[in-house]
């Protein structure tokens, strides 16, 4: 019984992270810098890093976030029986740690990458544009499945990626299902990282057909 309780405890202390450095690391990712790149001034040689450092990084993290949602299936599995295994709980636990520690890493490398071939003159103009905006993760889902008990107050924030538009509506029904391509979930300390307290009932980040 310890143990499954140290479990919930350790589960609910690393949302401490999610507020150390979630909005500098935001503001330095690579869709944002990119979107913004006229304004700030980037150099060619300056996008062609930024668009490698992307691609090398996209199937890493979708690997990784894959492995990561298998681990959380499975421990929710597990402690939803009866009579819980403690060790195979435990061990579970600490894969899921594992994997979000490493996904954190990477974040925080691609962001200090990125930072770092910034002058000091684009960071300061970087910082200078509305911070508002909505930054989509690398890790496109073709599912999506929302149990809704009609709370507003408890529904996920829904970000649509339409073309070169990025904006959020209210209702996953505004959304016209044929013109979908893909949809990413994000639950949890993952949407609390990057949203913030307002991504704390979940993120849906819906592509479209469209989406350059």
């Amino acid at each position: 019984m310890k143990q499954v309780l140290l479990i919930a405890m350790v589960l609910f202390s690393t949302a401490a992270f999610a507020q150390t450095g979630q909005q500098e690391i935001t503001n330095y990712s690579a869709e944002r810098v990119m979107k913004y790149r006229s304004k700030i001034e980037l150099k060619p040689d300056q996008v062609d890093f930024i668009r490698g450092l992307y691609n090398q990084n996209t199937g890493a993290f979708n690997n990784l976030k894959w492995d990561l949602d298998e681990a959380n299936l499975q421990l929710s599995e597990l402690l939803k029986e009866s009579k819980v295994d403690s060790d195979a709980a435990m061990q579970l636990m600490e894969k899921v740690m594992a994997l979000e520690s490493e996904i954190k890493k990477k974040r925080l490398a691609v962001y200090l990458s990125i930072k770092n071939r910034l002058t000091e003159e684009q960071q300061q103009l970087l910082s200078e544009i509305d911070g508002t905006d909505e930054v989509h993760i690398i890790d496109p889902r073709v599912e999506l499945k929302i149990k809704n008990k009609g709370d507003s107050k408890q529904e996920p924030i829904f970000i649509v990626v339409d073309g070169k538009e990025t904006k959020r509506v209210k209702k996953i029904k505004q959304v016209n299902p044929d013109e979908i391509k893909s949809v990413e979930v994000l639950k949890g300390e993952s949407a609390i990282i990057e949203y913030g307290k307002e991504g704390k009932n979940g993120v849906v980040i819906i592509r479209m057909k469209n989406e350059q």
